[in-house]
């Protein structure tokens, strides 16, 4: 859209009018098209002053009133349409992927653009290079952001180019009635397959003769948009449907814009492009001015004005880019200076006379004397730079100024083109909204934790046998039809909305049939009502008037209204007895055993306690305890003395835990809430009580190494069978172990003075590579190096290569795998994690001395020589000083060169600060299998040992315990891959690849028998990484299975069943994040 120029400026068109001399044929057409102009004295058409003289016709009104609003809202920012370049998921440069949008700041995201087939009308990519799979990753986005609405935008500029094969299309289909009706079906149905809530037809020059319109397309493109409305509304869906309006008279001369307004939701205008490089080849000349110039847009949305069109109907766009041009003389910078030519081409868009918002932002940050100049009444910013470039933008202060206009006129949105043109930082989004944005996994979270939060609570219901509601209407209780929903039953009825005289109607009030309670009744007697259940019952509803007797439920209090106080509707829980037999009541002055929990407390429950002897404890015997949150309602005279809905009555008492009493005779209730541990959260769960070997393996939190050998002692009992040349002795290798583990790093920085052993932060590792010689199991134990802990990862100079961020786990929820960008100092339970892991090093060595892929298939490259890899792979070779240095490390050995390229003390670039979680899983996610300890055979390690979550499954099915540790490895398995494909993850761990790549490269160069290795890598690299996301996928999916098929096998359904289910709901959509990162190739 931004690159639709509009080549006639408003303030001027109509002296640009082609039929110059036939003033009545152009005010015919222009009446069809409902722009309201008037013919001047010299026979051209106009809406500005040089057309309103005494010597027009009449009926000129110079500046028309803004008609009345239909929206009572007021806030233009209310609807923030973000459009989405969908080229851009492939560009080179800048590319922007729909999960890199800025869910935070969109209302809508309008997908640009989608094509037509010349044949059938049916919607399509732009071109074969882009995939279909792109239109569901941009509605996916709805999963992350509660109440984002996706559209596909149809046509675009050029698609209405002249010369192309899709330029007659619209024209074609709106002519035909056959053409319309099938267009209309193929929107419909591609909407249904991909899940766009409406459609954005961008037909930029109906009629228009220069751009291959027809004077009929203005009366048949309100023919194809009531066509699409009626298919629409035939569907049974809510679909919404906006066209894009340009801003200049000459093209949106042809608009019927009243016409199409009956049948469109609202109106993109686009109001930007107001000025470029075509101004030189109209009346307004070369000269420099602003492309999104206030004073011009109000002059444009007066030809709306003039028609009638509601402003709430109007979205008005804002440009996330500027118009470059180079000055004529570099002295004269204001608008209205003339121009040579269009600016310089930016290094991405790549286009003269066009920079997007992350250039215009790049250029400024370049160039510290830049000062941008702020034209208020155009409200638009312009700076020059360099050899006379001269640009246009908006910023902070000049998108507030067109928003506080827009918001006066009452206009009905903000349409952004283009939403990806921002920086990565999202700018101009948070410059055009005033606020800082929330990141897209907080948004995400935010919408899980909604959704987490009405599942907690119906599953806590249910639990409770209240999966009830009351109805807010009155209705005939003896007609079944009108009481309750399909499978809910009447359990009782409120009167309070209903005429007293109409006998058999009230609210129904119905519970699932299902799981109804036995029993209800209303509590609380007419006048000084105190509505209090009973222990064992819950609270469901509250009213004044209540209800009667009905269909076997009993109701105590009648339909006398209260003056005073409520009733309360209460039910018996069901599972009440069950949830509490493993708890009890103390005696007066007692105390829970030990390994009990004490979840309430009393001063006098039963009157046998003196004040001496006082304060009992309700003991539970099961963990977690079944009731958690357990308090005492009511004060003074105890008239608000209920339980919520959420929450079990377990005792009603005068004191309740105070030595005061309630007034009246009065009694408090205790109230307690059923643990739904999964609803509460997994931030509780640790994953080394699950499964005590994650914590014992290796990892890069710990240190230790799952090897059954021993340094380097197994690996050189071969001598006897082999001669080598140079061969050192055992003692000697050991002698050059302990000297790597305690070798000084380069010389520290200035101001980064530390201790001997606080610069080794953590230990070198011992790394085994296995294999067969001769049929005889060798190993060569390889070293990493050391790297800062957690706590010293940002110190010193080097500090500031590690990325200033933690990626932590966005969410408590045990439904939500999202990970976070945070501020370090704020973070905590984090590790100092290597983004490519510490394994990929002896892993990547195994498969060159085994000829085995992690997928257990055969390598296509040579090995390397074993011979030489057992003598050099440790060793000295001073050919490979050659090299160059290296930050840590001896550059003359081959294991510490790999290392180093991965992540030291002195090289931090592919260090980060990231949840312990997330590292212990990832260690597991990438711990590949082998058959005898040799060979990979294709599987990796379970991430938690299988045996014991399937006891954790069998607690949680049984008990209705254990849900946050059943839940909580299926979250971490996926959080691995979500914190992979993090965008500022993934830039380091592309940059770490190709580190260790170059090094591979500089191996097979100056090792003898390494020659081969840089190609090994290259296959290794891609099965390393398909292979554990295909096997994490396999895991996740078993896992999720075997919840679902125990959760509904079982003969007794537990309470924390519905929020289980829930949340398994959650993690399986979440599956689409296991994914292989977009890596970069290996050159």
């Amino acid at each position: 859209m931004a690159l639709a120029a509009a080549p006639v400026a408003i303030v001027v068109m109509g002296l640009l009018t082609v039929e110059q001399d036939v003033c009545p044929t152009a005010m015919r057409r222009q009446n069809v098209a409902n722009t309201q102009v008037r013919c001047s004295e010299y026979g051209f058409c106009g809406t500005t002053k040089d057309f309103c003289s005494d010597g027009c016709q009449s009926n000129c009104v110079l500046n028309p009133k803004v008609p009345t609003s239909s929206s009572s809202n007021s806030s233009v920012l209310s609807k923030v349409i973000g459009y989405y370049e969908g080229w851009q998921a492939t560009s080179t440069c800048h590319q922007t992927l729909p999960s890199d949008l800025p869910l935070a700041a969109l209302t809508h995201i309008n997908f640009a653009f989608a094509y037509l087939t010349t044949d059938t009308y049916e919607i399509t990519t732009m071109d074969s290079d882009m995939s279909t799979s792109l239109f569901t990753k941009v509605t996916d986005l709805k999963d992350q952001s509660s109440g984002l609405k996706v559209f596909v935008s149809v046509g675009g500029w050029s698609f209405s180019d002249n010369d192309t094969s899709t330029q007659p299309l619209f024209g074609d289909i709106a002519a035909s009635a056959t053409n319309r009706k099938t267009f209309a079906q193929n929107a419909l149905k591609f909407m249904t397959t991909y899940g766009f809530d409406g459609i954005d037809i961008d037909w930029e020059y109906p009629g228009a003769s220069d751009r291959g319109g027809k004077e009929r397309d203005t009366e048949n493109y309100v023919k194809l948009m009531k066509e699409l409305r009626s298919v629409f509304d035939a569907s049974g869906r809510t679909l919404e449907i906006s066209f894009t309006l340009p801003s200049s008279y000459w093209y949106m001369r042809w608009f019927d814009i009243p016409g199409l307004l009956k049948y469109a939701n609202w109106i993109n205008l686009m109001s930007y492009d107001l000025h470029g490089t075509w101004d030189a080849s109209d009346a307004i000349g070369n000269i420099v001015q602003g492309h999104t110039n206030l004073t011009d847009i109000k002059t444009a949305v007066e030809l709306l004005w003039r028609v009638d069109t509601d402003p709430s109907k109007v979205v008005m766009g804002f440009g996330f880019y500027g118009r470059s041009f180079t000055l004529s003389d570099k002295s004269c910078s204001s608008p209205g200076c003339p121009f040579s030519s269009g600016g310089t081409a930016g290094s991405c868009t790549d286009t003269s006379g066009y920079l997007a918002y992350y250039e215009i932002t790049d250029v400024l940050e370049k160039n510290s004397d830049i000062t941008p100049v702020h034209d208020e009444s155009a409200a638009v910013l312009y700076f020059t730079w360099g050899d006379g470039q001269w640009i246009s933008y908006d910023n902070k202060t000049t998108f507030k100024q067109k928003v506080d206009w827009a918001n006066n006129i009452g206009l009905g949105g903000a349409m952004i083109w283009a939403s990806d043109q921002d920086t990565y930082s999202w700018s101009a989004h948070e410059a055009l909204l005033g606020k800082t944005l929330k990141s897209n996994s907080q948004v995400a979270l935010q919408t899980d934790s909604s959704l987490l939060k009405e599942l907690s609570l119906k599953a806590v219901n249910k639990g409770l046998n209240q999966r009830c509601y009351r109805d807010t209407s009155c209705v005939d209780l003896r007609n079944p039809q009108v009481t309750c929903e399909s499978g809910y039953s009447l359990v009782g009825y409120d009167k309070s909305k209903c005429r007293k005289a109409a006998k058999y109607y009230g609210m129904p009030i119905c519970c699932a049939t299902a799981s109804k309670p036995s029993s209800c009744t209303w509590r609380g007697s007419g006048g000084d009502c105190d509505g209090q259940c009973h222990a064992g019952e819950v609270t469901l509803f509250t009213s004044s008037t209540g209800g009667g007797d009905y269909d076997g439920f009993k109701s105590e209090s009648g339909t006398k209204k209260c003056s005073r106080g409520k009733k309360a509707f209460c039910c018996t829980d069901n599972q009440f007895d069950d949830l509490t037999e493993d708890c009890y009541w103390t005696g007066c002055n007692g105390k829970c055993a030990s390994g009990e929990t004490s979840v309430a407390t009393a001063t006098n429950l039963y009157d046998k306690c003196t004040v001496f002897h006082h304060s009992m404890h309700y003991c539970c015997k099961t963990k977690p305890a079944p009731l958690t949150n357990c308090h005492w309602v009511g004060k003074g005279d105890c008239a608000d003395n209920r339980c919520s809905s959420s929450e079990v009555t377990l005792a009603t008492n005068g004191q309740g835990d105070s030595i005061w009493s309630c007034n009246w005779w009065r009694k408090k209730s205790l109230c307690c809430t059923p643990s739904t541990s999964a609803a509460a959260g997994c931030q509780d769960v640790d994953p080394c009580d699950l499964d005590p070997t994650l914590c014992t393996d290796y990892n890069d939190q710990y240190g230790t190494s799952l090897s059954k050998r021993d340094l380097l002692t197994d690996w050189w009992h071969y001598e006897e069978d082999v001669e080598y040349d140079n061969v050192y002795s055992e003692t000697h290798l050991d002698l050059i172990a302990r000297a790597l583990m305690f070798e000084e790093e380069e010389e520290e920085e200035e101001g980064e003075e530390m201790h001997m052993f606080e610069k080794r932060g953590a230990p070198r590792r011992k790394m085994p590579v296995d294999f067969l010689y001769d049929g005889i199991e060798k190993t060569v134990t390889m070293l990493s190096l050391s790297y800062p802990s957690n706590g010293d990862l940002f110190k010193g100079k080097r500090g500031k290569d590690v990325l200033q961020k933690a990626m932590v786990l966005a969410s408590q929820s045990c439904g939500s795998p999202a990970m976070s960008a945070i501020d370090p100092n704020s973070a905590s339970n984090c590790n100092t994690e290597h983004i490519l892991d510490l394994q990929y090093i002896p892993q990547l060595l195994r498969t060159a001395v085994n000829g085995i892929l992690p997928t257990g298939k055969q390598m296509t490259s040579s090995m390397i020589n074993q011979v030489d890899f057992i003598k050099y792979a440790m060793t000295s070779v001073v050919d490979l000083a050659k090299a160059g240095a290296i930050s840590s490390g001896n550059a003359q050995i081959m294991n510490d060169r790999l290392f180093n390229a991965i992540g030291s003390t002195t090289n931090r670039l592919g260090l980060i600060r990231t949840a312990s979680t997330v590292n212990l899983y990832k260690g597991r996610v990438f711990e590949f299998m082998k058959t005898d300890e040799i060979e990979y055979d294709g599987r990796t390690k379970s991430p938690v040992d299988v045996t014991l979550w399937g006891k954790v499954l069998d607690t949680a099915v049984k008990y209705g315990t254990s849900e946050a540790e059943l839940l909580d490895p299926i979250r971490l398995t996926i959080a691995v891959w979500v914190y992979l494909n993090n965008a500022q993850v993934l830039a380091r761990l592309n940059q770490v690849r190709q580190n260790v790549y170059a090094e591979t490269k500089n191996v097979a160069t100056y090792v003898p028998g390494m020659t081969s290795l840089p190609s090994i890598m290259k296959e290794f690299d891609k099965a390393y990484f398909d292979q554990a996301a295909a096997q994490s996928l396999k895991w996740v999916e078993a896992r999720i299975a075997a919840v679902s098929s125990a959760y509904t096998n079982t003969l007794v359904t537990p309470g924390n069943s519905e929020i289980v289910k829930a949340t398994l709901d959650l993690l399986y959509n979440n599956l689409k994040e296991i994914k292989v990162p977009d890596l970069d190739p290996l050159d």
